[in-house]
């Protein structure tokens, strides 16, 4: 038996510009000026709100990173679902995924700090969700929760 892992933000999807959108309004609904792409796209891959301190120059959470991670949460659906924020598949990843799924032996799973609804959107929307049999969310930086389809 073989496992194949992939990440989801970066590996599967290229979610960047989605990820710097709803990151630019939340940091404008707090009275911050937008950030710049470069420095949203240094932040991909850490927790979010670990993520929103270290754009602030913070080196640790405190509470308006908290009240930013939740407002970044409340409106990230929002804005994903607008026209032009797609979150599309990176070349070649289908027919890879494809061609794993064939094989009896190899196990396929997700690894991502989304949520489980987040990460099931893009799975359905991209039809990845068949092939996969199970997906790791991250909740914590120490803890993972692993969850099996």
């Amino acid at each position: 038996m073989k496992l194949a892992l992939f990440d989801c933000d970066g590996t599967l999807v290229d979610s960047a510009a989605l990820i710097h959108e709803v990151m630019a309004r939340t940091f404008v609904h707090f009275g911050y000026d937008r950030p710049g792409v470069a420095s949203t796209k240094s932040i991909i891959g850490l927790t979010l709100d670990i993520a929103i301190a270290r754009m602030r120059g913070k080196p640790h959470v405190d509470d308006e990173a908290i009240a930013m991670t939740a407002h970044y949460r409340a409106i990230y659906t929002g804005v994903r679902d607008e026209p032009g924020m797609d979150v599309p598949l990176f070349s070649g990843i289908k027919p890879l995924v494809d061609e794993l799924a064939r094989n009896d032996d190899i196990l396929i799973g997700a690894v991502t700090g989304k949520s489980r609804r987040g990460l099931i959107h893009i799975l359905e929307k991209h039809g990845l969700a068949p092939h996969l049999s199970f997906r790791v969310l991250r909740t914590t930086a120490h803890r993972s929760r692993i969850q099996l389809w």
